[in-house]
Parts: C-alpha cells; sequence; structure tokens
C-alpha cells in the first residue's frame, strides 16, 4: 500500500497486530465437532463456515457472463496437514488445491471448494468412483449455474464424454481438451497419431464434437455447442481459438490474487486459508465495483468510477476500515480507542492545564517523529520532555506547545 510506514505504525503498533493476530477465530469451536473419533467431524471445520458464505456471497452479488473456466488453485502452505498436496508443475508446488469456478473474461471467483482426497460424503464418493474426480468437481462447481446456456472451459483432467453429454442435457454448453483414451471416444480417433502439416480431423455425433489437430504438438478437444471447421484464413480449428480465449479465467483470479497478497506467515493451517478467502473478496468486491451501474455521476465522475485500478480501490478500501483510528492515541487509564474529530480532542481551557514535566529516560519526540524531523546526525529526536495527561513525549520547546494547540484547533 501507498502509506507511509509511520502512518500503518500509528494505526496499529507491531504488538497489538500480532496480539489480535493471536487471538483472532473464525468458528466457534463449541459449536462443531471437534473429536476426529466422533461420527460427522469435518477435518476443515476451522474454515468450512467461512468458504461456504464466502461461495453464497460471490453467487448473489454478481451475474457472469456466458464463458466461464473451471480449474485449479493453489494456496502456499509449507506446515503439515493431510489435505496438503504436491503440484510440480505449478509455481506454487506445496500447498492447499482449491478447485475454482471463475468467469473467463474478469477472472472473478464464483466458487471455491478445497481438494480433501477421499473425505467426501458417501454420495459424492460414489460419483468419483463412477465418473471420476474432474466429474464431480465439473458438476459441482457449475450446478447453480446450469440451464442458464452457459459455456465452461476446462483441461483435460476433468474432461471425459459422459460429463459432456450430462452438462449438455441440463443446457451448458463446455470446450474442453481431452485425452484420446477416454472411455466413449472412438476407436478410431484413439489411435490417431498426426504428423507435422497433416489436416485438422474432426468427427461430431449429435453436438458432440471430437477435434484432432497439429500444433506444435498433437491437440485433441472435446466440445459441445461449438461449431466445426477452421478459422478463417488459419489451420487452426474454431473449437482451438474459443478455447484459448475463454480458458484463462481462474489463471485471471490467481494473477489477480498475487498482486496484493494479504495476510503474514503463521503457525496456524487454516489461517492461510482464511486469508486466502479475503484476498479473493476484496478482488471480487472490486470488479463489482467496476460493473455496478451508479446512476446520477458526472461524466468525469463516471469516468473515474470505471478506471479505478485494483490498487487504488484497496487504498480506498483500507482508508474506509481505518476510519480514523489511532492504535497509539491513548487517554490516561484506558486502553487504545478510535480517534475523534480534532476539535473535540480537547479545550483551550483544557490544554492549558498540561504541564511539561521531566521524565526519567529519554524518549523519541512524539512530535518530531510525527513530523519526519531529524537530529543532525540523521536518527530520531529524542527528550525527556513529559506530558503526563498526554502519556508523550514532546520537545519542551516547542513541540509540546504546537501539539497541544493542534489538538485544539477544528479540523479543516
Amino acid at each position: 500500500m501507498d502509506r507511509e510506514d509511520s502512518d500503518l505504525a500509528g494505526v496499529i503498533p507491531r504488538n497489538r497486530y500480532w496480539a489480535l493476530n493471536r487471538y483472532v477465530h473464525i468458528v466457534d469451536d463449541s459449536t462443531v465437532i471437534t473429536d476426529r473419533t466422533q461420527p460427522g467431524y469435518d477435518p476443515l471445520y476451522k474454515v468450512r463456515n467461512m468458504i461456504n458464505l464466502a461461495n453464497t456471497r460471490f453467487a448473489e452479488i454478481y451475474k457472469p457472463q456466458q464463458h466461464l473456466s473451471v480449474d485449479e488453485s493453489m494456496v502456499k502452505f509449507d506446515g503439515r496437514h493431510m489435505s496438503k498436496q504436491y503440484m510440480p508443475k505449478k509455481p506454487i508446488k506445496w500447498g492447499f488445491k482449491f478447485w475454482m469456478l471463475a468467469e473467463a473474461s474478469s477472472g472473478y471467483c464464483l466458487r471455491v471448494e478445497m481438494y480433501e482426497g477421499k473425505l467426501r460424503g458417501a454420495a459424492r464418493n460414489a460419483i468419483v468412483k463412477s465418473h471420476g474426480l474432474g466429474y464431480d468437481v465439473v458438476d459441482t462447481l457449475t450446478k447453480e449455474y446450469q440451464q442458464k446456456n452457459h459455456i465452461v472451459y476446462y483441461d483435460r483432467f476433468f474432461s471425459s464424454v459422459k460429463l459432456a453429454e450430462d452438462l449438455l442435457s441440463k443446457a451448458t454448453y463446455t470446450n474442453s481438451t481431452v485425452m484420446l483414451n477416454r472411455q466413449g471416444l472412438p476407436a478410431a480417433m484413439k489411435r490417431l497419431k498426426l504428423k507435422k502439416g497433416a489436416a485438422c480431423r474432426q468427427k461430431q455425433k449429435g453436438q458432440l464434437l471430437l477435434t484432432v489437430f497439429i500444433d506444435k504438438r498433437q491437440v485433441s478437444h472435446l466440445s459441445t455447442g461449438i461449431a466445426p471447421g477452421l478459422v478463417q484464413n488459419s489451420l487452426k480449428p474454431i473449437v482451438n481459438e474459443d478455447y484459448n480465449a475463454h480458458m484463462g479465467g481462474v489463471d485471471l483470479a490467481d494473477q489477480h490474487k498475487s498482486y496484493y497478497s494479504v495476510g503474514r506467515k503463521a503457525r496456524r493451517w487454516w489461517k492461510y486459508i482464511m486469508w486466502y478467502i479475503f484476498t479473493l473478496s476484496i478482488k471480487n468486491a472490486h470488479l463489482v465495483r467496476q460493473a455496478s451501474n451508479i446512476t446520477g455521476l458526472s461524466a468525469a465522475d463516471r469516468s473515474k468510477h470505471l478506471k479505478q485500478t485494483h490498487k487504488q480501490f484497496r487504498r480506498d478500501l483500507v482508508e474506509l476500515l481505518i476510519d480514523g483510528y489511532e492504535g497509539r492515541h491513548r487517554v490516561v487509564g484506558t486502553g487504545f480507542k478510535r480517534v475523534i474529530p480534532a476539535c473535540a480532542v480537547m479545550s483551550t481551557a483544557a490544554a492549558i492545564t498540561h504541564i511539561c514535566e521531566l521524565a526519567a529516560e529519554q524518549r523519541v519526540c512524539f512530535y518530531c517523529a510525527r513530523k519526519g524531523d531529524k537530529a543532525p546526525k540523521g536518527g530520531s529526536i529524542r527528550t525527556k520532555g513529559w506530558c503526563s495527561q498526554c502519556e508523550k513525549h514532546l520537545c519542551p520547546v516547542g513541540c509540546f506547545s504546537r501539539y497541544h494547540l493542534e489538538l485544539c484547533t477544528p479540523a479543516p
């Protein structure tokens, strides 16, 4: 963020942050089963409610365009957990794996589901056993968007003839790469080995289209609702161009997530997932704001609204969350409190009763530090001047009077 370090330190000191971070919690353990030996125990009970709430809100506040993509997203984690995965070909090789459904054009995250291995319920385990993990993932993520003529894009890990046919029966079209050894594909196409320069091969059964062509290597597509044929003035099929244009929704969401990561290292595994959901929520909120049609704005304000960057949105969000709070402003005998407007902090009659006292030890002058003033040798300016009523070290000459004068000056 663009806020200076001194400003952030004034909002929340380090020790205060670590104290809050230590006690942050997102589930009441008394309301869930925490004993692993008990029936109904959920290994993800720490974050299950948060993930479910996020998925509900993501779907409620945004209506996606026609093209959706399904892929995996990784959350870096170096500790121990039964759901930790190793993905050697991913930028993040160790961590938690999430299945994600995202809008292809914007990267808006519509739904996420953490991969748990064989920890699903009996019904979903039966689907995985009969149709495969990819079938279960895509069908579960897209359930809320079926019967709406969406086109779903996914890679060959998820792809199967059964999945494409079942989604087609639910008015949902697909475009995916596919391994030619999948059950249900023509035997002749399974043995196909095209050489460089060979013509594209396509087989169609109803609306189900199988395409095999040579790019740098042999590429196979299984699609529904996509027209057969080649792109004009090109040797590539239409289905491949369509796939390349709309498959990157989840990658785009991961790209946005990597720009301004939220959170810090922690000992608790569930905090990494909590920060992941927070990061997705912030970017989704930015995309919703950009897509919102706000009435009553001038042409200049509307242009500013549409051009607001991800970074600027986060800065505005930080300012709204801080809302004038200053962690270091204290009243004698109390803890931290929210800063109130300067004109109400102190009256002139009260300010003149404050007396500069001599402290036992030197400390950094609060007023000099806030203004950025430095000692001749470049260090912080230190003083024994002390206001016991404000609990601030202040230089006796200049800083003490100016600090109290500003507390009595009405805010502009």
